[in-house]
């Protein structure tokens, strides 16, 4: 639970990572790359509201919606939503759409959001093309304003600006873990967590998968994200 480490870490255990600006943010980098064995050597935080004036300043962000996704409520207190998005496919979202696309929780679970949560990824970083960057240059800074913070040296700006142009051009993965056999998040079976991303990452030569025997977790965005309304959405638009 990562939002749990960002907060009790420092509530519970102050300076247990001596000199730290914000201890937070470098104990979640040690749960992520224990959890995953993967190194971690930097962060970049974002509030809710810098995320939303971020996709604006992208000129918004499109995804596809394959079921109405709520804005506000609470499922318990058993508050309604205010709104809806509506399903359809190429949505072009502004930031608070986007915001709620993200994170709406009224009757959906954690693994649904998440889901959608990894789809709003890949459309920033569809959003994010270099003219677009150029362009909305400024509007970037003056979201950047206390809203988003780094411990990324300003010395390695450039570099980093070279890995966004190559991440625009790779071809993304997600990793998925839901509750299964295998994975549960109570009682997280590390090793098995840190090979199956590997395998992600370095996959091994394709070959047919043995029945009986499931495929890694690892998937496109461009297939988990695809336009595929449920029976009930069909009918609704009907």
């Amino acid at each position: 639970m990562l939002n749990a480490v960002y907060r009790n870490i420092p509530l519970m255990h102050p300076e247990v990572l001596g000199h730290s600006t914000n201890e937070g943010a470098d104990a979640i980098k040690l749960a992520v790359e224990g959890s995953l064995g993967l190194p971690v050597e930097y962060y970049v935080l974002v509030n809710l509201e810098g995320f939303k004036q971020i996709v604006d300043a992208l000129g918004g962000v499109t995804v596809n919606i394959n079921e109405p996704v709520a804005i506000g409520g609470n499922t318990d207190a058993g508050v309604p939503p205010d709104d809806y998005l509506d399903p359809g496919p190429d949505q072009h979202l502004n930031g608070f759409q986007a915001l709620w696309f993200a994170r709406g929780r009224w009757g959906s679970d954690d693994y649904e959001r998440m889901e959608r949560q990894r789809c709003m990824v890949d459309a920033i970083i569809d959003a994010a093309n270099p003219a677009n960057l150029l362009v909305r240059y400024l509007d970037l800074i003056k979201a950047g304003e206390e809203i988003v913070y780094t411990d990324i040296p300003r010395e390695l700006a450039p570099a980093f600006v070279d890995l966004a142009l190559k991440v625009k051009d790779a071809k993304v993965k997600s990793v998925v873990f839901r509750s299964s056999e295998e994975f549960s998040s109570a009682d997280p079976d590390f090793a098995w967590m840190q090979e199956t991303v590997q395998k992600a990452i370095d996959p091994p030569p394709r070959k047919s998968v043995p029945r009986g025997e499931k495929r890694n977790p690892a998937d496109d965005p461009e297939d988990a994200c695809a336009y595929q309304p449920t029976e009930d959405t069909i009918d609704a638009l009907q």
